[in-house]
């Protein structure tokens, strides 16, 4: 770092350096006006967390404001002729943007933790609050400012920072639709890398995941990841090696000319293509074209004009329409691929039944009154009944449900392949879920897999499973059957059910 350079910096931004700053220790004290002496530890939380997002704000804004000069013209000579070599002038504008960055963010939480929530944050939880907070701060300090090198003018830059901002956020939206729309049961092991491609591709998620696991253990699924170390440090490395290609090795020439790096355009806007092109068919594999043909119609003509713009002019050329037919097709045929492998084989993949304290199935379906294992799903005008039930069966307990667990399995694989047959099977309303809960009473659900059940249980399957849970039966009367009226009746279990349907032959009536 030259330290010149660095006074120069400091010196002819000083106005702007410290609006920032006042800006930013502003809003991070903004807890302190609704400050409950009763809590003093939601000040403190509230407070780190305002101070988080700005500091993220702050390391997409400083290089945008420090590194300018290299897409102007007017200005990108100057300042690489100046008797700074770029590594200095690089490491400088680094450094002034995470001291700003981590400085406020240490300065505010640091009043916070000293004035308010020194008796319940530990010194441990706030040193390491600190050390992890200044680490990430700076993998992102170098993350922002090797995108924003990628491109040749200002506009582009900012564009970019938020394109590669966003895309992980993108890749995780199309994996969720993957999961819901190609994976029978909308879920697959949660250790599975499937599950954290998105956080693993954005140093900001993995930071806001272990700060939340830092200041809220109690709430934190994971706990402190200290994986994530590993991939945010790869993120250092290849914006070193992108800031030593793109600002070091810099040619001045590129100012102002299109941004044509491979990793700028038109590759970001190829990438977002394919990323929503596949979200479409995965919907369209698994259910069907009708709706969408007006969302690929807007999305060529979007991504005509995304070319348009990053080309700066408006010339018809048949590439980039060969080219989003090429996509339409490839990922058609991608999503095919995966609906005939059951999901590429992640519909099978090994599961951990008793990841918890208790395993859990729940079934809820629509049937009819006259006999429960018939599914009703097409004659709601008529009178019908809802069943459910969820069976809880403890882990250490799990050798005397060994029978049940058994039958749910089965259940469950000849769910699985229904899903894979839906289009043939139909519509059916059997809900059937399996998930994992930490206590009876727990709201949070792990390692949940939801199911259209394949059919509905027999009458004698239900009494069977009454022996180990409450199955309820709920009469749905749709209109005036004799002198039965529609509120007339609550849950009931099963066998107060068909006791009082056998005594009762008018509830079968239909008009």
């Amino acid at each position: 770092m030259n330290k010149n350079y660095f006074k120069w910096l400091i010196k002819s931004r000083k106005v702007s350096l410290l609006f920032f700053i006042l800006i930013y220790i502003g809003f991070q004290l903004i807890p302190f006006t609704s400050f409950d002496p009763e809590y003093p530890k939601d000040v403190f939380i509230t407070s780190a967390n305002i101070g988080c997002d700005l500091s993220i704000l702050l390391t997409m804004a400083m290089p945008v404001y420090l590194f300018a000069y290299i897409h102007r013209k007017s200005s990108v000579d100057m300042y690489f002729s100046l008797p700074v070599s770029r590594k200095e002038q690089l490491i400088t504008n680094l450094f002034l943007t995470w001291l700003l960055s981590y400085g406020c963010f240490f300065a505010g939480t640091t009043l916070v933790w000293l004035l308010r929530a020194r008796s319940v944050i530990l010194l441990r939880t706030f040193v390491s609050l600190q050390l992890f907070s200044a680490f990430s701060i700076a993998v992102l300090t170098l993350f922002h400012s090797a995108v924003y090198t990628l491109t040749n003018s200002v506009f582009d830059g900012v564009v970019m920072i938020g394109a590669y901002t966003v895309l992980p956020v993108i890749v995780s939206v199309s994996v969720m639709s993957f999961m819901y729309s190609m994976i029978a049961g909308r879920n697959i092991p949660s250790d599975s890398l499937v599950n954290q491609i998105g956080t693993l591709l954005s140093p900001i998620s993995m930071f806001f995941i272990n700060i939340g696991a830092l200041l809220e253990p109690e709430y934190s699924d994971t706990g402190f990841m200290t994986l994530y170390l590993l991939p945010m440090s790869v993120f250092a490395v290849l914006s070193v090696i992108l800031l030593r290609h793109h600002f070091i090795n810099r040619k001045a020439e590129r100012a102002e000319q299109l941004s044509d790096d491979i990793l700028s355009y038109p590759f970001i806007i190829n990438v977002y293509l394919l990323l929503i092109l596949m979200d479409l068919s995965w919907t369209v594999v698994s259910d069907s074209i009708e709706g969408l043909g007006f969302i690929y119609l807007l999305l060529f003509f979007i991504y005509i004009v995304a070319s348009f713009i990053y080309k700066r002019s408006i010339k018809i050329s048949l590439k980039p329409i060969a080219m989003f037919l090429a996509f339409c097709i490839g990922t058609m045929a991608f999503a095919e691929a995966g609906w005939f492998t059951e999901g590429f084989g992640l519909s099978n993949l090994p599961y951990n039944l008793y990841s918890e304290k208790y395993l859990c199935y729940q079934y809820r379906a629509d049937v009819k009154l006259e006999d429960l294992g018939v599914d009703n799903s097409d004659y709601y005008n008529e009178n019908y009944a809802n069943v459910s039930f969820t069976l809880m069966i403890p882990t250490e307990n799990k050798a005397e449900y060994k029978a049940i667990v058994d039958k749910m399995e089965e259940y469950r694989k000849k769910s699985t392949s229904r899903f894979y047959n839906r289009r043939k099977s139909g519509y059916s309303s059997i809900d059937f879920e399996v998930c994992n809960k930490k206590a009876e009473d727990d709201y949070r659900e792990y390692n949940d897999y939801s199911y259209t059940g394949d059919y509905p249980f027999s009458e004698p399957e239900l009494e069977e499973i009454s022996r180990y849970c409450d199955v309820n039966v709920y009469p749905i009367i749709n209109k005036e059957t004799g002198s039965l009226n529609y509120g007339d009746f609550e849950a009931m279990t099963l066998k107060e059910f068909l006791d009082y349907r056998a005594n009762h032959k008018e509830l079968l009536k239909t008009e």
